[in-house]
């Protein structure tokens, strides 16, 4: 049984996305219908006894008047920007069922999560929620709720939990005034005022100084080729949640700072790398009264490591609580602004500024169990004691690598999220059981971090074919060979670490390309090529020439840069015309020539909608946001355009 949910809401658009809610419909345009679920939220929670089922949904459909974030729906205006419009009247829809006592009740639970869970929301039709409740004897005995990322966040999750509670033990009771909630409305108002600049321009700065001191590789694995990423997540129940607890209030730190900082000392063994960059989660909650924020304002920011290993125990915890300081200084910023600053790096610093590692630490000790083994939000299900499970990944992520801890009491759920197409799972299963024995080793006072690594078993990375070390990172020659092969101009190349790993030079045997479009097409695919540093020189040689002799001078040169600086954009076509059209349409000034992407010719992100709009005005068609979004070269997004319409001579509809 189920109740059809009215998606008559209000769209008068106006109100700018916040900050943290750019990403998601970012997510949201890159991905395709029918695996959009994977951005959303869920929870279960225990219906008290006595409560009617009648009673619940008063309460629910009460709850989702209340908070602005629940009846939101987002789009296009007029002026181009993405913005919300908040809705009235909407009534959420919920899916009754009742509970199949032929089955284990877990079982019936996973399928009864999954189902509700595994659907699309429309961002632009109507808001972002959904409910559950599983009925038993005609009593409601669970209620689960479904959310978009970017309605809501874990945090959020967690005071609609509480507000669900609070509401529910009011049943029946004398109405009372209810207390003043921040709302996203709130929220908008303060990342417009001058404080909120500030806050963004500092962070801004900071995602600039990051940007500028990238390490050449934080994933130093081969591909080899270039191939389709395969999402898994490798889950291991461990009993160290009292020892990080210990830990921390031992060294006086956050739990998440040993977590961290375990984590990452235990990446730079492995890998061989000196430094790593992590992506690491903020809660944003700088006043009180956002802890009963329900709304999207978590946010990622990059933190640049150098963890020292020949130190106690204590120093290291000591300096990730130091690492820590940005998370929580710098956390509320422009998304989109702090992805452009990220992209300019890639291509100018030639390293994969999308290739971090994830990592993301909550304590859900406060909360009850749902379902018996579903864990709130991700319904990890933990394997014998010492050994992982590993699943396909329901919820969305986008890096190669991810460390996700969830602390119960003095249990803990390591959850290594993967791209199986690089990590097999026995490393991956390795890595999670000797991170836990670390964790369990740390106990002794005074121990050294070195010894606890090279004592837990944990796995090396790979090290098979030519590499070379740069400011303290592994990159792969091999790999950085096959990315430039992948060019079709390209008909061999030979790639050379100069001067002690201080220059990069690529002997490149290509006489139809040029510097500046070999460091575009290797920009573009980073992403793919974790491994891979853009080379700091191109030397181009004929066709018919052997690369390797170009060094000692034995061909002729045709061409040597390091390819930052690109040719004037040609506009004498018509596809070229309503490229350069629709930019000048949507940022005034911006120009083609010399462009290395939407990006670098001085396009937002945050107007991508608007000059996809753009272009079909002008007769043109078949680029996509994800063209867009990436650091995709001119020359790649003219070849993809095709004209709808008739032209006229200046590429504009007739």
């Amino acid at each position: 049984m189920a109740t059809d949910g009215d998606s008559a809401v209000g769209h008068g658009f106006g109100h700018p996305l916040l900050w943290a809610q750019q990403y998601h419909w970012a997510h949201y345009r890159l991905t395709l219908p029918g695996t959009r679920w994977r951005d959303n939220v869920r929870s279960a929670v225990p219906v008290p006894e006595g409560v009617a089922t009648d009673d619940l949904l008063w309460v629910v459909r009460d709850l989702v008047d209340t908070h602005e974030a629940l009846r939101t729906t987002y789009g296009l205006a007029d002026d181009g920007e993405v913005t919300a419009s908040l809705g009235t009247g909407f009534d959420p829809p919920v899916d009754i069922r009742e509970i199949d006592d032929t089955v284990p009740i877990e079982r019936w639970a996973l399928g009864y999560f999954d189902d509700l869970y595994e659907r699309d929301f429309d961002l632009e039709q109507c808001p972002q929620v959904r409910f559950g409740v599983a009925v038993e004897g005609g009593a409601p005995r669970w209620l689960l709720f479904m959310f978009h990322h970017i309605a809501i966040d874990t945090f959020g999750v967690m005071a609609f939990q509480r507000d669900l509670a609070a509401a529910l033990r009011k049943l029946g009771q004398p109405d009372e005034r209810r207390p003043a909630m921040l709302q996203p409305s709130a929220e908008r108002a303060y990342e417009e005022s001058s404080s909120g600049r500030r806050v963004n321009d500092r962070a801004q700065e900071y995602i600039a100084g990051v940007a500028g001191k990238f390490p050449a590789s934080t994933i130093p694995a081969a591909v080899g080729s270039a191939r389709e990423p395969r999402l898994m997540q490798a889950a291991l129940d461990s009993d160290a949640g009292v020892v990080v607890r210990d830990l921390a209030r031992r060294f006086r730190a956050p739990e998440s700072a040993v977590m961290m900082g375990v984590f990452a000392a235990a990446l730079c063994h492995v890998t061989g790398n000196r430094r790593t960059a992590l992506r690491a989660s903020s809660s944003n909650r700088f006043r009180p009264e956002q802890l009963d924020f329900v709304g999207c304002s978590a946010q990622t920011l990059p933190l640049l490591l150098t963890p020292p290993l020949d130190v106690p125990l204590a120093q290291l915890v000591g300096y990730a609580k130091r690492a820590l300081t940005p998370v929580y200084r710098h956390g509320r910023h422009h998304q989109w602004h702090a992805r452009e600053e990220m992209m300019r790096a890639q291509f100018f610093r030639g390293v994969g500024t999308d290739a971090m590692v994830a990592f993301n630490y909550v304590d859900r000790s406060s909360e009850r169990q749902n379902f018996s083994r579903i864990e709130e939000q991700e319904a990890y299900i933990t394997g014998p004691k010492g050994r992982a499970v590993i699943s396909p990944v329901k919820v969305d992520f986008i890096d190669h690598l991810g460390l996700f801890v969830r602390r119960s009491a003095d249990r803990l759920t390591l959850s290594v999220r993967h791209d199986a197409a690089l990590l097999d799972e026995e490393w991956v299963e390795r890595f999670l059981v000797g991170l836990h024995d670390v964790l369990v080793a740390a106990v002794r006072p005074g121990a050294f971090v070195r010894d606890l690594l090279e004592h837990s078993g944990l796995p090396m990375f790979p090290t098979r074919g030519r590499w070379a070390v740069r400011q303290g990172c592994r990159v792969s020659l091999d790999d950085t060979e096959a990315l430039l092969l992948s060019h079709p101009a390209v008909q061999a190349c030979d790639v050379a670490c100069l001067d002690g790993g201080d220059e990069l030079v690529a002997y490149v045997a290509a006489a139809s390309a040029d510097p500046f479009s070999l460091r575009c097409h290797m920009a573009a695919r980073l992403r793919s090529w974790p491994a891979v540093a853009i080379p700091d020189r191109f030397v181009i040689v004929a066709d018919e020439a052997r690369p390797v002799d170009a060094a000692s001078g034995a061909v002729p040169v045709l061409a040597t840069a390091t390819g930052h600086e690109g040719p004037a954009f040609r506009t004498d076509t018509p596809e070229a015309k309503a490229l350069a059209g629709a930019l000048a349409l949507c940022r005034p000034g911006a120009d083609w020539s010399g462009a290395w992407s939407y990006v670098g010719a001085g396009g937002q992100l945050g107007r991508i909608d608007a000059f996809l709009q753009a272009l079909r005005s002008l007769g043109a068609a078949g680029l996509e946001y994800a063209d867009l979004y990436g650091p995709t070269p001119p020359s790649d997004l003219v070849a993809k355009l095709r004209m709808t319409e008739e032209t006229a001579g200046d590429g504009l509809p007739r």
